[in-house]
């Protein structure tokens, strides 16, 4: 399994990074680092 980690994930360039690896990389999880909680996915952790 392969982690990725994304700061900045709620807009922008980190939101689009966020849906982009979620949807073409179905044995990847993602870990975003943000203020802001805005990506709803079962392989997605908000810190």
């Amino acid at each position: 399994m392969e982690y990725y980690y994304i700061t900045g994930p709620n807009r922008g360039i980190g939101r689009a990074l966020a849906d982009r690896l979620l949807a073409l990389k179905p044995g990847a999880s993602v870990i975003g680092i943000g203020r802001t909680h805005a990506v709803e996915h079962p392989r997605y952790v908000h810190r």
